[in-house]
């Protein structure tokens, strides 16, 4: 039994999901804008991050990335250069609140799972944003 559901509540190994349509996730950032509940958002999105992924025996890059674009968090692809890379993810999915947010939580839980998968410390900036294609594209920069 891979996932346990009674009542409403929807159990993976123990740990509880729930489905947040996207805009849940811009509002969640748009509403602790101060600088302290940014820094305790990331961290606590880093923390979840390098746990979360794991419990779906995700061990590489490959499959991380294969596993977001199944959970529908658009077309991700790495590029790598040495120690640094850029991850670029098209047709995130987006509201009107695309360009008021620095995408903290996106940056926390991928960071971590980054983290975990390379063995390595890894802290994805603020990315940026391109909507000239009709769709929204994330760059983002780590090493």
């Amino acid at each position: 039994k891979i996932f346990s559901y009674s009542n409403g509540v929807i159990l993976y190994e123990g740990e509880r999901f729930f489905l947040m349509e996207v805009t849940g996730m811009y509002l969640f950032e748009l509403g602790l804008s101060e600088e302290k509940m940014k820094n305790i958002l990331f961290e606590s999105a880093f923390s979840v991050g390098q746990n979360i992924f794991t419990r779906f025996d995700i061990k590489n890059v490959q499959s991380l990335l294969e596993l977001l674009a199944a959970l529908g968090w658009g077309a991700p692809s790495l590029i790598a250069s040495g120690s640094k890379f850029q991850l670029v993810i098209k047709h995130f999915p987006w509201t009107k609140w695309y360009n008021k947010v620095d995408y903290i939580l996106v940056r926390g839980l991928l960071s971590g799972a980054f983290s975990k998968i390379l063995n390595r410390n890894i802290r994805l900036g603020k990315p940026q944003i391109d909507v000239s294609g009709g769709y929204l594209s994330l760059l983002f920069n780590g090493e």
